[in-house]
């Protein structure tokens, strides 16, 4: 008898038992499904390299770039665009014409004189040869502290893509259910010093960093998301300016789906 009602008062403890390991492997299961749908980290997506890096510039020429000889010039080991004393009606470019990109890891040094702006175009694509017209991505040099940076859509109809500070996953111009404007610091920087640039482009996750620190971070989804093209340096239109470009090297990174192949 007394084995029977020690039995009856161990059911409920059995039963709670049961159903906190089960709350336990659903939080377990939950957890592990938010860790997994965590975006990589930049250094994660620089993990699967598939080449050494590559000097599109080689501190001393032109070679291997095309654009307005009046405009752009080689001199104290850098690349230099200007109008000053020659005034550019239009944006125009120096394009790296060896080979168009994918995914990849850019790094460059710029620095800016002038009341105006540069950029670093990617997988963009040259519009106009004969006016050295460039679309695409824009690594933005830009003196306004939120634009530092940013990513620009040059000739897209896009316009600011993700302004310095968000972090997003975009579908369409409208929709910023997923946009986080302050995900991180905006600070002003004087770009008449060199700073270092860098832009991580694999599949659709776009990173861009200053001096090391990210300022965006976009998941581009948009129907007008570009995959691939060319790496190209802007003179801006407008008043005067002169901007400067060394050490412009790039390493091909595995598309995101081959890596996950070899890892099978």
């Amino acid at each position: 008898m007394r084995n029977w009602r020690l039995a009856i008062m161990m059911r409920p403890m059995i039963f709670t038992s049961t159903v906190l390991l089960i709350g336990m492997a659903i939080t377990a299961e939950l957890m592990a499904q938010q860790e997994t749908a965590k975006p990589k980290q930049a250094n994660e997506l620089l993990e699967a390299k598939s080449e050494k890096a590559i000097k599109l510039f080689d501190g001393k020429s032109l070679e291997g770039w095309t654009g307005d000889s009046k405009v752009w010039t080689v001199r104290d080991g850098a690349i230099v665009g200007s109008s000053v004393d020659n005034k550019v009606k239009k944006n125009t470019f120096l394009v790296y014409e060896k080979k168009s990109f994918k995914d990849f890891s850019l790094t460059f040094k710029a620095r800016l004189e002038g009341n105006n702006n540069s950029g670093v175009q990617y997988r963009s694509k040259v519009a106009i040869p004969k006016t050295w017209k460039v679309v695409g991505y824009q690594a933005d040099i830009h003196p306004k502290p939120e634009y530092t940076a940013m990513l620009f859509g040059e000739g897209t109809g896009r316009h600011i893509i993700a302004q310095r500070g968000t972090r997003a996953t975009l579908e369409t111009d409208a929709d910023e259910s997923q946009v986080d404007k302050k995900a991180f610091e905006v600070k002003r920087v004087d770009l008449t010093k060199w700073h270092e640039y860098q832009v991580i482009a694999r599949g659709n996750r776009l990173i861009h960093r200053l001096d090391g620190k990210t300022t965006i971070d976009l998941t581009d989804n948009h129907e007008k998301a570009l995959k691939k093209g060319v790496i190209a340096l802007q003179v801006h239109a407008g008043p005067p300016m002169t901007v400067y470009f060394k050490d412009i090297k790039l390493t091909e990174i595995e598309a995101e789906s081959e890596a996950s192949k070899d890892q099978e």
